[in-house]
Parts: structure tokens; sequence; C-alpha cells
């Protein structure tokens, strides 16, 4: 009786077992499957991807009788051509005015400009773009202006000018620009006057009368017995810059007038620009024959030696003298030579 009963326990112990067997195999998955694809792929640089070119050149214009041609060169487009006549004295000019295109395949572009004058005694050059950077597809005007700054007396003068404009690529969507401008510095306009006066000549044409040079070495200037001279930056035919221009070993060196308040506060960087002139005129051993005197309301710069004494004072005087001889321009602007 126990036997049985004992039998019959294991038979439910095996059913129990199978059933749980089936059921694991019920809940069995199956994994997911990647395919994958690995490849590479290159893009190469093209320089004729990028392209800015003169697509335009406008007629010279400028003062009256000022003529002339300007053009694009038929073999290449990045390059422009002008020719000016007609230019005669001081205030006259003419202007060559180009238009700049970017055509280039998605690609914007920054442009920089530097300008070169072989005569910058008589002529003033400036360059100006109106818009530095450019999207694909913009267009902007370049323009180059000559103006005379000295009247020629004897012979007929000319200068030699190249005006470069460097296009650099740049992410489209950041080529947004402004104007830019470049300018040669012309030579001051060196001439003397043989009076005691003062005229104020600062935005007024040269008064008549004045003894002109062609340049600061001109024989004629040893009829005033002295090393120095008055010198001008001329714009329009006014007087905007003025200068003292004296020589020492040899060299001529110029010391710039500029308008200061009672303090000089208003003409520091002139002054600073003036005493490093000094500085370099007397030479490495400049603290022999220099010193500055920083007391009252202004700085002065004096320098003394070998019968020359030149100075710069803050509120915008400069001056160079000798026995006999006087050479100077006032922080107003006045200015004088004589002997």
């Amino acid at each position: 009786m126990q036997n049985s009963q004992n039998k019959k326990t294991l038979q439910i112990g095996l059913f129990v077992l199978v059933a749980i067997v089936v059921l694991g195999v019920g809940y069995a998955a199956i994994s997911a499957v990647n395919l994958i694809i690995n490849g590479n792929a290159t893009a190469s640089v093209d320089q004729n991807n990028f392209k800015v070119h003169f697509t335009q050149a406008q007629a010279i214009s400028g003062s009256t009788g000022a003529s002339g041609t300007s053009s694009i060169d038929t073999q290449d487009d990045t390059k422009a051509i002008f020719d000016v006549t007609g230019l005669t004295k001081v205030g006259d000019y003419a202007e060559a005015v180009y238009t700049v295109r970017n055509d280039s395949n998605g690609i914007g572009a920054e442009i920089t400009l530097n300008l070169e004058s072989s005569n910058t005694e008589y002529f003033k050059v400036t360059e100006t773009i109106l818009d530095n950077k450019l999207q694909t597809g913009e267009e902007t005007t370049a323009k180059v202006r000559v103006e005379m700054i000295k009247t020629p007396i004897t012979d007929s003068v000319s200068t030699s000018i190249t005006a470069t404009l460097t296009a650099s690529p740049l992410e489209n969507e950041t080529a947004t620009g402004t104007d830019t401008t470049t300018v040669v510095v012309p030579k001051p306009y060196v001439y003397t006057v043989n009076n005691g006066g003062n005229p104020t000549w600062i935005n007024q044409t040269i008064p008549s009368g004045v003894n002109q040079y062609n340049s600061f070495n001109n024989p004629d200037r040893t009829a005033f017995g002295h090393p120095a001279s008055l010198a001008h930056i001329l714009e329009g035919g006014l007087i905007k810059e003025s200068y003292v221009a004296f020589e020492r070993n040899g060299e001529v060196y110029y010391l710039r007038g500029g308008a200061g308040n009672e303090f000089g506060q208003a003409s520091m960087p002139v002054y600073d620009a003036n005493v490093a002139v000094l500085k370099e005129a007397f030479g490495p051993t400049w603290s022999d024959y220099c010193s500055e005197d920083v007391g009252g309301d202004y700085r002065d710069f004096n320098c003394d030696a070998d019968g020359l004494n030149a100075h710069a004072k803050a509120v915008g005087d400069v001056r160079a003298f000798g026995p006999g001889w006087d050479c100077h321009v006032d922080g107003d602007g006045g200015s004088g030579c004589f002997s």
C-alpha cells in the first residue's frame, strides 16, 4: 500500500518537470543582425572654384582738364590699366573706377589693399574699395584717385602706380564687409619764406610771394643762410599739415606742428612722434645734446648742438633755429622763417 502511494507521487513529479521544460523552450528569442557598410569620400581643392575679377572700367573723371583712359586687360581680367593726363597744378585730380565681382562657386572673398607710388613728392594716391567682403555673385567698386600736391615748374613729372587688390577665400555666409581705404602718404612739400611774419596758413593755400623749392636740397635754399625750411602736406590745394624741416649731418628731418590745448594734452601723440624724430636726428648719443623740461603746463623736448637748436613742445609748437635764422610752426597753425 505504501509502495503504491510512492509510485504515484513519483509520477506526478515527472509530469511537473516535463511541463517546466516545455515552458522554457517557448520563451526562446532570435537576436538582431547588423548589416554594416564602410566607405570613404574625398573632396579636392580646385582653384577654378575661386574667381574674383574686374568686370567693368568707367571713364576717367576728375578736375577740369583731367583726362585719360581706363580698361581691363583683355588677356587677364584680374588686371586693370589706367593712364591719366591733364594734371597741371596743386589740387588737380583724376579718378579711375572699376567694378569687381565675386564669381566663385560657393566661396566668399575678402579683399585687402596695397598701394605703391613712385613719386610722392608731387602726387598723393588713394585706393578705396567700397565693400571688402563679397559673397558669391556680389559686386563692389574699386577706385584709384591721383591728386597733385605740388605744381611742377620746369619739367613735366609723372608717377608709376601699382594698386593691388588681394582676394582671399572665406566661408560664403561670413562674407559681409565694410569700406576699406589705403593711402600713399605724400612727402611734405618743402619751401621757405624770408620774413619775420607769423601767418596762419592751416586750411589755406600757400600765400603768393613765397619762395618755393623743388626739393629741400635746392641750392637756392642757401641764400637764406640757414639749414631749415617750412614744409606742408597739401590736400585739394589747402595746407593740412605743417612742418619745420631741418638738416643735420646731410639728412633732412621733419617736425610736425599740431594744435593742442593749454595743457598740451591734445598734442601728445604728435609730441611723442617729434621727440622720436629729434632723438634720431641727434643720434645714439642724443642724451648728450637733448633734454626734456616737464615743468609748467606742458612738456618741451630741446636739442642743441653744432649751432643748431631744435625743439618740440606738447602744445604743438616746433622750431629749428641758429645764429641769425629761425623757422617755426606754432600749435595754432602759424608758421614762418626769417633770417
